[in-house]
């Protein structure tokens, strides 16, 4: 069951809220839950990923205006937030990695665990909230070689 606290504001702290409602008559409306931040990453958190490229994507927090990047192969760094795996402010919610013209343009290493926050960013540019660090593993069986164009004769 919901709490039965009543708030005025809601915390931004990946808190899951569940929104009541009474009317003046006693009646209750519950909301669904809604997550305040960048959630649900894809590839999960803690996958083993099959490619060698990856799309991330991830869940809108809901009033995030744009989204803060963070990519690489080292947790502190990620954490941090330091300038070589920051990858760029983004209002959409996916980011392609291990592909020619993205970051890790040469492909993901097989083997190769990948660390990746999203944080939300108001309107003025200024983060409303660090996300937390999602990681996945490319597979090691991954072959190595990628094929972009295939021509059949018939």
């Amino acid at each position: 069951a919901p709490p039965n606290d009543v708030i005025t504001a809601l915390q931004n702290d990946g808190t899951w809220w569940t929104v009541r409602v009474r009317d003046q008559f006693g009646s209750t409306i519950y909301a669904d839950p809604i997550c305040l931040v960048a959630n649900n990453p894809n590839p999960a958190d803690g996958a083993i990923h099959p490619d060698t490229w990856a799309n991330l994507s991830w869940n809108e927090g809901i009033r995030a205006a744009s989204y803060d990047v963070y990519f690489g192969e080292n947790l502190v760094d990620v954490n941090q937030g330091t300038a070589d795996v920051f990858r760029g402010n983004r209002t959409s919610t996916y980011f392609v990695v291990g592909y020619d013209g993205f970051p890790y343009s040469g492909g993901l290493v097989p083997g190769t665990t990948y660390f990746w926050r999203i944080d939300d960013v108001k309107a003025n540019g200024t983060v409303m909230h660090k996300g937390g660090i999602w990681r996945f593993t490319v597979s090691p069986q991954t072959p190595s070689i990628r094929i972009y164009n295939q021509v059949v004769s018939p």
